[in-house]
């Protein structure tokens, strides 16, 4: 039962980081382009360009977060560690996508919006994480997803 509860909390966080990485994508792309924010100095291009893109982020994404084993159970971890993992993760998974746009050359891609998408992923998985990581607790506190254990015995090793 509580195997089948972590995979079940495993595939939840796994589907919303690939949900808040999809709207950083797509953020970014809005905030380079449409904020005015940032001067624009030839045009703006098609967004279908950086649609056509983002299957291939989500693959790049989950494979280097499962590579990085950000899917296993962190209790005892901490915030600043978990946050160091996502961070390694998501520059790693950047520079991948930005190589592929590299060599594929069909279309130019702004390094604006893969810096600022670099930066909103990054920050997005880790506030989902420590929220993710919160709501655990406060669940464990409760007495949900939790384990049991029976000892048996007074002696040293009992105690």
């Amino acid at each position: 039962m509580l195997k089948r509860h972590s995979e079940f909390f495993r595939s939840l966080l796994f589907l919303v980081d690939l949900v808040l990485i999809s709207a950083a994508w797509c953020l970014a792309y809005e905030i380079r382009f449409h904020s005015g924010l940032i001067a624009l100095t030839k045009g703006v291009p098609s967004f279908h360009p950086y649609l056509a893109l983002l299957p291939a982020i989500l693959v790049a994404w989950g494979i280097v977060f499962n590579i990085f084993d950000l899917y296993r159970p962190r209790r005892i971890s901490t915030h600043l560690a978990e946050t160091w993992d996502v961070t390694k993760a998501c520059a790693l998974s950047t520079l991948i996508i930005i190589s592929l746009t590299f060599f594929l050359r069909q279309f130019e891609y702004s390094r604006t919006v893969f810096s600022l998408f670099f930066g909103m992923s990054t920050l997005f998985v880790t506030v989902n994480r420590w929220g993710f990581r919160e709501i655990l607790r406060f669940l464990r506190r409760r007495g949900y997803n939790v384990r049991y254990a029976l000892i048996v015995g007074a002696g040293q090793l009992g105690q």
